[in-house]
């Protein structure tokens, strides 16, 4: 186990940054290193080793045996050290580490994978509950079913990324293909439902590992735009390639099989890019960290995760999003089939052309966005075009005007989520420190809202009717503004008493 040992008496001295580094075991007290030592600060830093620490079963046991005065003499790397070693690594880019492109590259393909899953379930669920004659509301349990498997990995984030890391990857992947397995078989539907649970868990694991890999990028705001980006793009095929299926006479659940082929493929690809290759992001891991942890780190994340009022407002923000996002594009194909009569299979290319509307925005507008008005302002201005596209969609019986308004709410709530990522964690909203913890937390809300209010919407269908999906998901959007709108502004973040200081603040 590496730890740096720190010495209080000379904390002002001139010689304050010549620590020595030295290997010890779990049961033995540091030693200082005499600042006068024959050994240069440079040399020191040279033959420093990994300071990488995983927390074992017999370290917990020890550190709950060391006194007070044990305890002080671990210190922290000092600022000098951190900027300096920051500085000859440079900043991890697509680039830097040379593996970083192909991380990238694997992080959008398996998103991509992500996206054909969900863009399909619109378009299949009409056979879906013409196969086992269910109602609405019972073929709505999908999404719950995938919200209870989101749950789960938020309640064990903290011990998911303390014992498994990025390693958790390959893990999801698994979870995922086994929920394609079981859909893909066609079997009774507490089976399907049963794989949607495990494909919730599978999500859950991966996507805020993604996240916030993704963000840490030096361009987030672009890395972040390919990324949510390439869900868009799957969820715009998927119905395409759905709907093909189902007209060629090809049963439902075959689709499944394509995606069992892809999900396959991420597992040897993040496997090789995060495990087999991963020990290149360790010195950015680490220089990144040891600013403000120390080796006990890993206890307290999800207590002080939950502490954080960003976590939470992140969390709900996202919740409502990606209810309103999935409710859309889950029930907008049902909605024009039984509310507006258009009966004919073509219909569910609709639900491609939406798709379509938030790849557009995430790939063109994320960045660009981002770059000319900032992502505080951009969010606030995406998020009231969300719900003027959504209110005319629902208000005007015209399928012409109903496309081109589906498809331009699609564009506005594109770059949504990734600037939302882009302001927590690139502009230092949430502390570096319990990041992954934190975003592990937001994005199982976010799946869950992306399932829990899909099943509402359902649910509601089963009484009123099927054109619930639009004032449901303006209500939702709504609540987003608001939300977006009470977050800590990073250029104000002191709120003045006049009314423009307030407005500044706001805005």
């Amino acid at each position: 186990m590496s730890v740096l040992t720190d010495h209080p008496h000379i904390e002002n001295s001139k010689d304050a940054y010549s620590y020595d580094i030295t290997e010890i075991g779990p049961f033995e007290k540091s030693s200082f290193t005499s600042p006068n030592s024959s050994h240069n600060h440079k040399q020191g830093l040279d033959k420093r080793p990994p300071l990488e620490y995983r927390a074992t079963e017999t370290d917990e046991i020890a550190f709950e045996h060391h006194d007070t005065s044990e305890e002080e003499e671990i210190g922290s790397i000092s600022n000098f050290e951190v900027e300096e070693s920051i500085s000859e690594l440079g900043p991890l880019s697509f680039t830097n580490p040379p593996g970083n492109l192909h991380r990238v590259i694997t992080a959008c393909i398996w998103v991509f994978t992500l996206g054909c899953s969900d863009g399909s379930v619109g378009v299949l669920l009409n056979y879906i509950e013409e196969q086992y004659n269910i109602s609405y509301s019972i073929s709505s349990l999908l999404w719950l079913s995938n919200a209870v498997g989101y749950i789960i990995v938020a309640a064990l984030a903290s011990k998911i990324q303390t014992h498994l890391g990025r390693k958790s990857t390959t893990i999801g992947c698994i979870f995922s293909i086994v929920m394609y397995s079981l859909v893909s078989s066609g079997s009774k539907f507490p089976v399907i439902v049963l794989g949607f649970f495990f494909g919730g868990i599978g999500v859950g694991i991966c996507v805020s590992q993604f996240n916030v890999f993704v963000s840490r990028l030096e361009k987030s705001s672009t890395a972040l735009g390919y990324f949510h980006g390439c869900y868009g793009l799957g969820a715009s095929v998927s119905p395409l390639m759905a709907t093909a299926f189902v007209e060629a006479g090809i049963k439902w659940h075959y689709y499944y099989v394509i995606l069992i082929g892809l999900m396959i493929f991420n597992t040897g690809n993040t496997y090789y890019a995060f495990i087999r290759k991963g020990d290149e992001l360790i010195p950015w891991d680490m220089a990144e960290s040891t600013n403000s942890t120390n080796v006990t780190v890993e206890r307290g994340l999800m207590k002080e995760a939950i502490k954080n009022k960003l976590t939470w407002m992140t969390s709900f923000f996202v919740l409502f999003y990606q209810g309103a996002e999935v409710a859309v594009g889950g029930w907008i194909t049902t909605y024009f089939r039984d509310f507006r009569q258009h009966k004919e299979a073509s219909v569910g290319y609709i639900a491609s052309g939406y798709w379509f509307g938030i790849t557009f925005g995430r790939l063109v507008l994320t960045r660009l966005i981002h770059k000319l008005i900032g992502a505080r302002r951009g969010n606030s201005l995406l998020a009231v075009s969300a719900i003027v596209f959504l209110l005319l969609t629902w208000l005007v019986p015209s399928l012409p005007l109903e496309i081109l308004t589906i498809t331009l709410a699609g564009i506005s709530i594109g770059p949504i989520y990734p600037l939302l990522m882009t302001y927590v964690v690139s502009e230092g909203l949430l502390p570096r420190k319990i990041q992954i913890v934190s975003l592990t937390i937001t994005t199982a809300f976010g799946s869950s809202g992306g399932a829990v209010f899909p099943f509402f919407v359902g649910l509601i269908s089963q009484f009123a009717g099927t054109f619930v999906v639009f004032p449901s998901s303006i209500a939702l959007f709504s609540a987003t503004l608001v939300l977006w709108l009470s977050m800590p502004n990073t250029k104000y973040r002191n709120i003045g008493q006049t009314k423009l200081e307030r407005l500044k603040h706001i805005w």
